[in-house]
């Protein structure tokens, strides 16, 4: 047996990645996630999928799968890997209310519905046996309360409807969030935790559950005022800001809930004349800041477009929004233009129309700049994530989660409106996107010298993972000299049927899980891997592509949702995905291209294998790939991130279905994880060597005690 050996030194960090600039994703996220399919199930409780049909629930949920608790009494457990965790974030589907909660009048200033009565359905949780109660939104309840509420639109073609009346192709945003402090002990490694169906209204779905330990909240800050001294409604939050910026004090929101809301037509809180000010609640656990109004411009958060240093953190924020009314619900968590040197952190943002919209509509036109916006949730929005837009620039998102948003997660528009110039010099970096229900992952639109480094996207089943095209108005790609994209994971992306196609109808409309339209130029991907497409891996059409460059691309498997029909020109390439498609005037350069899981057939479609317009520098390496896993990695694994100092080395051979650890001394733990973080097994070290057998094909990271390193069994 022919074995690759690999030394894992126990004085340097060697987690998934090689390096710290190769991490990728939100790593150092604070949670650890527990996949319902991986859980025991019982009482009836069913698994679906994994399915990429659109019509189905699952082909929304975290790789397409997830659990049904059926009845009462159908539940699922976890055995917890993790210490002194107390916050736990569930995220699930349930049915939409019959009328899909229409409401009377949805432009009346005095909403229908209050969160505290939307909540029609629950789960109990349970530790060791023993039922838990939950502390939420400054409320124990003996329950984890469910709401259809914020879910479930409705689509016929790109546009969506908020209830199911009428006909329509496709019902989207099929899983919500909740999240809560467990009351009593926290959960410890060994501790058994189960949800269960107690109350059998609902056949509810269970997609994962993430856990964390909750800081502590954050006290009082010196030189600043309490919101809490003038109350709690939107006048006591109107005349703390108003006494803060009178006498040069920073704001703070304590623990609780604070309402933004008079019976009128507007409730933006706009933060205006701000500047030199921190504005900071007790932590994203303790301070929740709510918009009650389900109307357009009923809540949100303005910047100040004229400010500098204002610095906006630590707090938790929703709405009663449920429409996007037609693109026109300006109804963002955050908005408008924060002028210079904004930074914007620790923020979880969750049921508006988009999480930020950063950009001005005023004339004479004012533009954000220098702004960071760092360690944020940005989860469950009727549109984009966050979107830089009307000459943005030099600005960093960087190390935040974006996941079940219905518009693009992260993008960047250099709209022209207003006169607004072009964005420059944007950073994209170290965030995890998922589950997107709408367009894509990220979405460039032009502008120059942008940089989209060690970004992680998953699951965007509509659409690209990755999109580049000139769809919108403004300045295009007209003044691109350079973009770089480097160390980007995209997986289980793209599609033969995005929102303007229907497979039952016969209308295909392909998204490369990269994809280009329009005249593009000056493009660079690096260091980018792309598995599991269910189309095309990389997509280029409509228009000149001029200077694309891939270096050291790693593709695994295309085509997997079998789409075989097109909507472009050529009707010899019907059939299924290939690792690069191209349909018009373009010579991209591919200089490093590893492929696995496909054949030379369909490395390329069928009319540029007849031009051959693609400028190859080497040839392509095909692998043949057997494992579970693709080699794409996100390295958000906290319990094999952590850097500890053992004193000796340790080799590790693979090969032949075998994994051996040889150096040990006895009772160190040894575990293997596939990349995505799954355990495959586990076990105390009894012997200097020890051997795991019967490991299938595939990358995995072999742990001894917290020190790691990557290998690949063959």
């Amino acid at each position: 047996m022919k074995m690759k050996k690999m030394f894992l030194l126990a004085f340097v960090l060697l987690s998934v990645s090689a390096s710290a600039q190769e991490k990728r994703g939100y790593y150092d996220a604070p949670y650890h996630r527990y996949e319902a399919e991986k859980a025991t199930r019982t009482g009836g409780a069913a698994l679906k999928g994994p399915n990429m049909d659109q019509s189905k629930i699952e082909a929304q949920a975290s790789d397409m799968q997830y659990v049904e608790l059926t009845s009462t009494g159908a539940a699922i457990e976890w055995t917890i890997e993790h210490d002194n965790c107390d916050g736990v974030t569930l995220r699930f589907t349930m049915p939409d209310k019959a009328d899909g909660w229409k409401q009377n009048d949805p432009y009346a200033t005095t909403p229908q519905y209050k969160r505290d009565n939307v909540f029609t359905g629950s789960l109990d949780i349970y530790v060791n046996g023993a039922k838990r109660s939950i502390y939420q939104y400054g409320k124990t309840s003996e329950k984890i309360p469910l709401s259809s509420y914020w879910m479930w639109q409705y689509f016929s073609g790109d546009q969506p409807a908020d209830e199911p009346t009428g006909s329509y192709d496709f019902a989207r945003f099929a899983f919500d969030e909740v999240h809560f402090i467990l009351e009593g002990e926290p959960l410890k490694k060994g501790d058994v935790v189960r949800l269960e169906n107690a109350d059998g209204k609902y056949p509810y779905g269970v997609d994962f559950i993430e856990i964390e330990k909750v800081p502590e909240p954050i006290a009082q800050p010196a030189n600043s005022l309490s919101v809490a001294s003038y109350g709690k409604g939107r006048n006591a939050i109107d005349a703390c800001f108003d006494a803060c910026k009178k006498q040069g004090k920073d704001m703070y929101f304590p623990a609780g809930t604070y309402e933004y809301y008079v019976n009128e037509q507007y409730n933006i809180w706009m933060l205006s004349g701000a500047s030199n000010i921190k504005i900071t609640g007790a932590g994203m656990w303790y301070t929740n800041l709510h918009f009650p109004a389900s109307k357009p411009s009923g809540g949100g958060i303005g910047g100040n477009r004229t400010g500098s240093n204002v610095e906006f953190c630590h707090m938790y924020l929703s709405s009663m929004l449920r429409s996007r009314f037609y693109q026109q619900a300006i109804y963002k968590g955050l908005m408008e233009c924060w002028g210079n040197n904004a930074y914007i952190h620790d923020l979880w943002i969750e049921h508006f129309e988009c999480g930020m919209w950063i950009g001005d509509y005023q004339n004479p036109i004012k533009t954000t700049k220098n702004a960071r916006i760092a360690y944020c949730r940005i989860r469950n929005n009727l549109a984009d994530g966050i979107n830089l837009c009307q000459g943005t620039s030099n600005t960093t998102i960087e190390h935040c989660s974006f996941r079940g948003n219905g518009d693009d997660a992260i993008a960047m528009w250099n709209n022209s409106a207003f006169s607004a110039p072009d964005e420059t010099n944007n950073i994209i970096q170290y965030n995890t996107v998922e589950n997107n229900w709408r367009a894509a992952g990220i979405a460039i639109f032009g502008g120059d010298g942008h940089k989209i480094l060690n970004n992680y996207v998953k699951d965007c089943y509509k659409g690209a993972g990755i999109r580049l095209n000139t769809d919108f108005d403004g300045y295009k790609f007209t003044n691109t000299r350079s973009i770089q994209f480097k160390n980007n994971t995209v997986t289980n992306c793209g599609t033969s049927w995005d929102c303007y196609g229907s497979k039952a109808k016969g209308q295909p409309a392909e998204r490369g899980a990269v994809d280009f339209q329009g005249e593009i130029k000056n493009i660079t991907f690096e260091n980018t891997e792309i598995c599991q497409s269910h189309r095309c891996a990389i997509q280029m059409v409509d228009g000149d592509k001029t200077n694309i460059k891939f270096i050291n691309t790693k593709v695994n498997t295309v085509g997997l949702d079998g789409g075989d029909a097109s909507r472009f020109t050529y009707p010899v390439d019907l059939g299924a995905g290939r690792v690069i498609y191209l349909n018009g005037s373009m010579k991209p350069t591919f200089d490093g291209l590893t492929v696995r899981n496909v054949t030379a057939s369909n490395l390329v479609n069928f009319e540029e294998s007849k031009i051959k317009n693609i400028v190859w520098v080497g040839t392509p390496v095909y692998e043949t790939y057997t494992g579970d896993d693709c080699i794409c990695q996100q390295d958000d694994d906290t319990a094999i991130r952590e850097v500890k100092y053992f004193g000796k080395d340790y080799i590790i051979s693979a090969a032949d279905g075998e994994v051996e650890i040889s150096g040990l001394e006895g009772g160190e733990q040894l575990a293997v994880y596939t990349v995505l973080g799954a355990q495959v097994t586990a076990r105390k070290a009894v012997f200097e060597t020890e051997t795991f057998s019967n490991i299938p094909a595939g990358v995995y990271v072999v742990k001894v005690g917290n020190a790691a390193v990557k290998t690949i069994v063959e």
